[in-house]
């Protein structure tokens, strides 16, 4: 759809400079300018409402003893998704050996500015590396809280380089 698109917005555009008889030259700039004016930030024919059903299902986390702050999303109504390395200090010791420290005061910000303390329960051990790995972490939040979404991730998988994608997250 998004090719079909693009299509449409260039003959609607060639249309408009062959009305005005414009030269090739400032046929392209015309048309360039368009094309990029409407397609910046890879924002193409996404809607502002599945940008604003995404916000709902964002929140902010944070940890003051930490000193760090990120992006989670709801997964399920009490579980959080979320970075590893934004709920916990990793070092590399002398050793080489991997270590890690979560911390203890992950708190969560709705949308709504609603604040909810959660504990990260995706810790990686010898049998377990992925949250490290991967970087990501699950957080149980301490309780339930109002007006949140979960975010239904897709199942679609035959994505290819340019298409359009959605951010949505803090500080964004």
């Amino acid at each position: 759809w998004a090719d079909e698109y693009l299509l449409s917005r260039l003959r609607k555009a060639v249309f408009v400079v062959r009305h005005l008889k414009l030269n090739s030259m400032r046929l392209f700039s015309i048309l360039y300018f368009l094309l990029l004016t409407h397609f910046s930030y890879g924002q193409v024919g996404i809607s502002k409402g599945v940008t604003n059903s995404s916000r709902k299902s964002c929140v902010k986390v944070i940890s003051k003893s930490g000193n760090s702050s990120g992006t989670g999303f709801f997964v399920s109504t009490d579980l959080v998704a979320t970075c590893f390395h934004v709920v916990s200090e990793i070092s590399i010791d002398t050793l080489k050996n991997i270590k890690f420290n979560i911390f203890q005061d992950i708190q969560i910000i709705t949308e709504d500015g609603d604040t909810v303390s959660a504990k990260c329960i995706s810790y990686p051990n010898n049998q377990f590396p992925e949250p490290l790995i991967q970087d990501f972490a699950l957080l149980k939040i301490s309780k339930p809280v109002k007006n949140n979404e979960v975010l239904q991730l897709s199942s679609y998988t035959n994505q290819s380089v340019g298409d359009p994608i959605i951010c949505s997250g803090y500080p964004v």
